[in-house]
């Protein structure tokens, strides 16, 4: 793939294609100011919940009003018709927001990938013919294939509510035919459900679903009992199991790269097959996940949270700014966003660890327990000012290169 080929013609407009590109050569100058605008937004429309699911604390969700159609409106306009994806989630769960269905339609307009997570506990009939018609990438939280693991680990609903809605939607899609439209099963996995995983591809399997994310408990989870790392050769065991049940049934899937110190050298078969969505994807945006202490996050993401706040990334870790207060295109090149560009090394952030350091499913470097030594920083500042000088002389050469 030459140089900005990861942008396929047609799939974006003129003005997102352009952004794009500008905004991986900002990223891989890594410069501290943008003229570049935010190429992957997140919207969180409400942080409100219908469950208490053992894989999220509550404390995530503290404000409990929704975004309000004016401020979303400031959204729209100022960074729209510039992404190429808009993320409509954070936290809660989006299809409870009263104002969901006009910031869905909305997206009409534009050319990104509208993406959502949900619990899939509300698919009405009128939000399952919205988020088909609008094309949107559907993640539905799935994480246990019977319905006793499945309602333990999912507080609050039931099992066979959720399979109902999931082929209300096949059925919808298949009647409307909407080749942007996408469903795709995500799946925490711990402990707790990790024999689970085999038995979620034969279900994938047996409704047609081609697509599965599998995150892992470790990055976030509430009871330390339930992460993978406690028992590694487990959790690979069961792991290598589904993934050749899911080759041979032509399944997509992604696992977490790595379980506690162990590297899952075959984590993913994206590159196997196409699906029909893939050709409105910007994989590009995964290219630039947390690896070996870089991250993309800081030229790529702006996150709003309902009540305002601007955070940095989908890690929610530093507030950037308020959106009620700031006009967002300020906010993105203000001095919080200078200070988290001009870090030699992300496996630390601003003083902080980061969830997708270690368990990154499409790169998954990074240590993510590791305080670098003064040596460290060093080496780090070092070989990144000497790749960043190559990095001059070879794009001013008019060389084409080749993205991994």
């Amino acid at each position: 793939m030459k140089e900005f080929d990861f942008v396929k013609p047609g799939t974006f407009s003129a003005v997102v294609e352009n952004n794009l590109k500008l905004n991986y050569r900002e990223y891989y100058f890594k410069q501290k100011t943008l003229k570049s605008y935010p190429v992957k937004i997140y919207v969180e429309p409400t942080q409100r919940c219908n469950l208490n699911c053992i894989t999220c604390s509550p404390k995530r969700r503290r404000y409990q009003s929704d975004m309000p159609i004016n401020l979303f409106d400031r959204i729209k306009e100022s960074l729209f018709p510039y992404a190429a994806e808009v993320n409509f989630f954070l936290n809660g769960e989006p299809t409870l927001a009263d104002n969901l269905s006009y910031m869905v339609k909305s997206s009409a307009q534009y050319t990104f990938l509208p993406k959502i997570f949900t619990n899939g506990t509300n698919i009405s009939d009128a939000m399952g013919k919205l988020l088909v018609n609008a094309g949107c990438f559907v993640n539905i939280s799935f994480d246990g294939a019977s319905a006793d693991v499945f309602e333990r680990v999912r507080g609050g609903a039931r099992f066979e509510d959720v399979v109902n809605n999931i082929t209300k939607l096949q059925k919808i899609h298949a009647a409307v035919q909407n080749p942007k439209f996408h469903l795709r099963l995500a799946v925490t996995l711990g402990l707790h459900n990790i024999e689970e995983v085999p038995k979620i591809i034969e279900f994938a399997f047996k409704y047609n679903l081609k697509d599965i994310l599998f995150g892992a408990y470790d990055s976030g989870g509430i009871i330390p009992a339930n992460m993978l790392m406690g028992d590694v050769p487990r959790a690979l065991q069961n792991i290598q199991q589904a993934g050749a049940l899911a080759n041979k049934y032509k399944i997509r899937y992604s696992f977490p790269k790595k379980i506690g110190t162990m590297v899952i050298d075959k984590n993913s078969n994206w590159q196997d097959f196409v699906l029909p969505v893939d050709q409105f994807v910007p994989f590009y945006l995964e290219s630039l996940n947390p690896y070996n202490g870089d991250c993309g996050y800081p030229w790529q993401h702006m996150a709003i949270r309902s009540n305002g706040l601007v955070v940095s990334c989908c890690q929610r870790q530093h507030v950037m700014g308020d959106g009620y207060k700031e006009d967002f295109l300020q906010i993105w090149n203000n001095a919080h966003y200078q200070r988290l560009r001009s870090q030699y090394t992300y496996n630390i952030c601003l003083g902080k660890v980061c969830n997708m350091v270690d368990y990154s499913i499409f790169n998954g470097g990074g240590t993510r327990y590791l305080q670098l030594k003064w040596h460290q920083r060093v080496a780090s500042y070092l070989r990144k000012n000497f790749i960043k000088g190559l990095r001059r002389i070879y794009f001013k050469s008019g060389i084409k290169r080749k993205l991994a």
